[in-house]
């Protein structure tokens, strides 16, 4: 069942990934039922609860790693749907991040992302590569319930610089034009 959760993760199929987690919450359910039986029994389950365990811990790194990233934005919007729908899963939401902490990841990445579009701005007219960019941060709006709003936050102010910054450059490549004439 880990396997399928990890599978489903990195497929990105956000049903499958809720019933993965469903059998795993109850594989989990009757490992609880099944403690106490002997003490061989006991062992075992431990160890299948470590296994779960680790599993889960690698699965909330790569949700960290995926959250904080640049873009994939419909990724992270399915992901976010996921930890909230498991949130009812009384033995599976214990092993996995919050979700208010993946928001705080979220908001985290898009704040992130945000301010590297403002340093290229600020270090380049290279208009295409900031236009792209662009694109693909304003991609950003549909977390925005996950993140307080932050990418449509954001977005005007940059799209602002970015226009400032524009005609700033288009008046220095006058005034050199004019004084070499």
């Amino acid at each position: 069942d880990t396997n399928d959760l990890k599978t489903a993760f990195q497929e990105k199929f956000q049903q499958e990934y809720c019933t993965a987690a469903e059998r795993l919450e109850h594989g989990l359910c009757e490992v609880s039922d099944l403690h106490g039986l002997d003490k061989d029994c006991d062992a075992t389950l431990k160890l299948v609860r470590l296994d779960v365990k680790h599993a889960c811990d690698v699965l909330s790194q790569n949700i960290k790693s995926l959250l904080e990233s640049k873009g994939n934005y419909h990724k992270k919007l399915d992901c976010l749907h996921i930890i909230e729908t498991l949130g009812d899963c009384i033995h599976v939401s214990p092993l996995l991040p919050s979700l208010d902490k993946c928001k705080s990841w979220a908001r985290d990445g898009v704040s992130s992302e945000a301010n590297d579009i403002e340093d290229c701005v600020s270090q380049t007219a290279e208009w295409d590569h900031i236009d792209k960019l662009l694109v693909q941060f304003q991609e950003g709006i549909i977390i925005d319930k996950f993140t307080t709003n932050e990418a449509t936050y954001r977005l005007r102010p940059l799209m602002e610089l970015r226009k400032k910054k524009e005609v700033q450059v288009d008046d220095i490549l006058d005034e050199l034009i004019r004084n070499q004439d």
